[in-house]
């Protein structure tokens, strides 16, 4: 066979757009969201195992809408400790409340009324039927 001859790299162009340079707060920012949602997904991971371990049914449509909201929780808690917004944190502090006792013990006041409007339906009375087994006569 013949030479091998090498493309010559020195005439190769490159048109690399440059990327915006990110702040420091931009950057710290992009590693905190990063760090919630790889620990959230952790902690996921985690309560799956747990669950599954328990026999708990993970595939039904209930379990997976509950799963998802204690998801958003989890980023929400984290968020917050950051000093970040999560709209799961409006949710929270509209229904529960934190109450600290004279003695120092903090107590957690979870109020659903608040956030539900659902109307209680009682069954409709249905008359008592009563048909003896003899005859009084």
């Amino acid at each position: 066979m013949g030479k091998l001859l090498h493309f010559p790299t020195d005439r190769i162009i490159r048109n690399v757009p440059e990327l915006p340079k990110l702040s420091e707060e931009e950057q710290e920012e992009i590693k905190k969201n990063k760090f919630i949602e790889q620990f959230t997904e952790q902690l996921s991971l985690d309560i799956l195992a747990a669950m599954q371990e328990n026999v708990v049914h993970l595939k039904s449509d209930f379990f997976l809408k509950d799963l998802a909201l204690v998801i958003e929780g989890l980023k929400s808690l984290l968020k917050r400790d950051f000093d970040m917004t999560h709209p799961m944190q409006n949710i929270t502090d509209s229904f529960i409340s934190i109450h600290t006792t004279k003695e120092g013990k903090k107590l957690t006041d979870i109020n659903y009324g608040k956030i539900l409007k659902v109307k209680r339906k009682d069954p409709p009375e249905k008359p008592i039927e009563f048909t003896p087994d003899f005859d009084l006569e």
